[in-house]
């Protein structure tokens, strides 16, 4: 959870100090770290529960 709310504190000091460069990359890395434990958590989206085969 500390890691989550330095991310976002890193986003919001960015958007407020007006560092569109520095807010995009941090909102990046951020999606990027969700993805990743998303996946590490619930698995790849082939074999999770309740979806299609392909």
């Amino acid at each position: 959870m500390d890691r989550t709310r330095r991310q976002h504190r890193g986003l919001l000091d960015a958007i407020a100090g007006r560092r569109p460069d520095i807010a995009h990359a941090c909102a990046t890395v951020h999606i990027a770290r969700v993805g990743q434990w998303l996946r590490d958590t619930l698995g790849e989206a082939d074999s999770a529960p309740g979806l299609p085969e392909q």
